[in-house]
């Protein structure tokens, strides 16, 4: 029997209309690019808001409409519109209006494992962002809660910002509420994300949860939670016991927090967006957010009465043997180069010179790398940086700065 040549199959039309869709995104995108570039920014909103149709272009215009678009009604109606696209997007997967009330932690992990459903909440994470900056806290607070519904585990980070959002709200035992619930969890998962907001007590923290922050896994809760809780639970009861707890634990896992308080420097003027290795730079977004409040009178007087505390904050110089310690914070001065050693005079830094070349050069390397990358296109960055935050979204400065300059490690 003569064979029969397969004839090939003309593709589906639906294939050729995405195909279609997806390469006019593309160009709009591209053209967005360069309108923004000579500051129209209404020109670029509206072919943006066309890309939208191309599911591929959601992430692309969330960071655009972030980064790019310096009016904050703008950016939000932009991130409004991508947050409907979104929101289409992960219905595929998953319907976010069927959802339950209380999701345990294996039911919230299911659902940040869906693509879909994870870009539509991180749309959710940029109009956050974007509400702060307006002063809608209101919005934020709703939103961030939905997000800490669905997610409980906070693949996300949410939990990290969202106490000093309720303090700037004047919910101040809400405020107290979520840290204490994140706190108390260890290293668990709290119901609602933290977000049942029972109302607190006021009892001191227990030994066994100081032992295990402090000694055990200091890394699990970080020092916004203890911080909230101690702003939270001095406003509500004063000088108590809980406050000065949290407040010793606050300056025991993240000591510049403090040192930048009580040492007068400048409240940052917006977020940190910028590549950062999870030093000094870690801080800018609490401070941001709560500078305000440990500057006033009676919260600063508070503060630096704390014996306990200012000990903690008092460094010491970095050159071996000796030992001379800060009278007042910032009282000894950084390298200029790397900032990460500490010397009480010049004839100490010029002593550990020696010792300090080889880290110092690496970290000045890597800097310069930084400076001398030039910008990745847009459409390359946002896929690196989402691949980034899938598994760890709270070292995303340090992924940042290792897509600039993975290539310039090994550079002289």
């Amino acid at each position: 029997m003569p064979t029969v040549n397969a004839v090939p199959s003309n593709p589906p039309q639906n294939d050729l209309r995405q195909q279609a869709t997806h390469t006019q995104a593309k160009i709009n995108v591209a053209a967005a690019q360069k309108l923004i570039q000579n500051e129209q920014y209404n020109e670029s909103f509206l072919l943006l808001r066309d890309a939208l149709q191309d599911p591929d272009s959601i992430d692309d215009v969330r960071t655009m409409a972030l980064i790019h678009f310096p009016d904050l009604y703008m950016k939000m109606a932009l991130l409004e519109d991508v947050e409907l696209a979104a929101r289409t997007y992960a219905s595929e997967d998953v319907s976010p209006d069927r959802l339950p009330a209380d999701l345990d932690y294996r039911m919230g992990n299911q659902i940040w494992g869906k693509p879909k459903a994870r870009r539509w909440m991180r749309t959710w994470q940029a109009m956050i962002q974007v509400a702060v900056m307006m002063g809608d806290y209101g919005r934020a607070i709703a939103l961030t809660t939905e997000i800490l519904r669905i997610n409980p585990s906070d693949n996300m980070g949410m939990r990290y910002t969202f106490g000093s959002i309720l303090l700037l709200s004047g919910r101040i035992e809400d405020a107290l509420s979520f840290s204490l619930a994140w706190i108390n969890a260890k290293n668990g998962t709290p119901l609602r994300g933290g977000c049942a907001f029972e109302r607190p007590t006021g009892a001191p923290l227990s030994q066994d949860v100081l032992t295990f922050h402090r000694v055990k896994c200091p890394w699990v809760v970080a020092s916004e939670h203890f911080l909230t809780a101690a702003l939270a639970a001095f406003r509500l009861w004063g000088d108590c016991g809980l406050a000065r707890q949290c407040l010793s634990m606050g300056a025991h896992t993240c000591p510049i927090v403090m040192r930048r308080i009580l040492g007068g420097s400048a409240k940052p003027h917006g977020p940190w967006i910028g590549p950062s290795d999870a030093g000094p730079e870690a801080a800018r977004d609490y401070l941001w957010l709560a500078q305000d409040f440990w500057t006033t009178p009676n919260v600063l007087a508070w503060a630096t009465s704390d014996k306990e505390v200012k000990d903690m904050l008092l460094q010491r110089c970095s050159r071996e043997g000796c030992h001379n310690r800060e009278t007042s914070i910032f009282g000894f001065k950084h390298c200029g180069n790397c900032h990460n050693k500490i010397y009480c005079g010049h004839e100490c830094q010029k002593a550990d010179w020696p010792l300090h070349k080889p880290s110092c050069r690496f970290v000045y390397r890597r800097y310069r790398g930084l400076e001398k990358k030039r910008v990745v296109p847009m459409n390359k960055l946002v896929s690196r940086v989402e691949d980034a935050l899938i598994d760890c979204p709270h070292n995303i400065e340090f992924r940042l700065r290792s897509i600039y300059t993975s290539s310039d490690e090994d550079s002289d």
